[in-house]
Formats: structure tokens, sequence, C-alpha cells
């Protein structure tokens, strides 16, 4: 990984990539109170954000997964972009795909979940993971993760 020079380090990218899924997680969350049915139990989500052992809990979940999904994806993006050529940007959704399938697999094979519920959570794992690297890839303003490495002759 590079540098401090770059101004690109891993642990800004942690950071970074765990505020963006904290607002996210936020967001889905307001919006899911906002658009609950008031007979329906799905509003106490909120409980997650006020009590602090639950709100402990989710922030390492959220570190978890900045660090075994999110900078993966933005690796391994870079990677591609410097074997075939193209723009990083452009690898991460493709990269985002492949890898929402990692969360969403025990719920696609859970007896009580249909393939469109399996569907709907794939593609916002997509969306989500998807708008975390790019911002966490954006986030030191350097060109990549392996910025001294020279690019293959071949």
């Amino acid at each position: 990984m590079s540098g401090s020079e770059s101004g690109r380090t891993v642990g800004r990218m942690v950071r970074v990539s765990v505020l963006t899924l904290l607002l996210e997680g936020t967001l889905a969350v307001a919006a899911r109170t906002v658009f609950a049915d008031p007979a329906d139990d799905r509003a106490g989500f909120l409980v997650f954000f006020t009590h602090p052992t639950l709100a402990t809990i989710w922030l390492l979940g959220l570190v978890a997964a900045a660090v075994f999904l999110v900078l993966p994806v933005v690796w391994l993006s870079e990677e591609l972009e410097r074997r075939f050529r193209g723009r990083a940007d452009a690898w991460i959704p493709v990269v985002a795909a492949a890898a929402a399938t990692v969360p969403v697999l025990p719920r696609a094979l859970s007896a009580g979940s249909g393939p469109a519920d399996s569907a709907g959570a794939w593609l916002t794992t997509v969306a989500v993971l998807s708008v975390a690297a790019l911002v966490t890839r954006r986030a030191g303003g350097g060109r990549g993760l392996r910025r001294n490495t020279p690019a293959p002759t071949s």
C-alpha cells in the first residue's frame, strides 16, 4: 500500500469507508422509519443508534465491512485497471457486484426468502458497496493503492 507521501493510507481509507457506510446506513434507517407502516414494528430499528451496546456492535460490523468488503473492492478494481487498462471507477461496480454475493448468499439460500427478496438485497448491496468504494478510492486524492508499481510491459 502506498505510504503517507501520497496522502493515501489504509487507515485513512478505512475511516472514510466506515463513515460512508455509516451515512448510508443512517439514510436507510431514516427512510425505513419514515416510510414504515405505523402498525409495523420495523420502525423500532432506530434503537441501533440510541442503545450504546448495539451502536458499538453495529460500528464494529461497519469496520469489518469496510476492511473485508470495501477495501478489497477498491484494491481489485485498481488491479483490473492496471492489468486490463480502462478506469478503476468503471471496474468498481463490476467488482462490487461479485463481492455483493458474499453477504447476500446466506439470505438467498434460506428457505424463507424468495427470488425477489434476494435480488433486492443483492442490488442494494451492490449500490452500497459501489458508492462506498468510489468515495473511499477518491479519499486520498492519489491515483492508486500501488502508485510506485510499474505497469506490465507485455
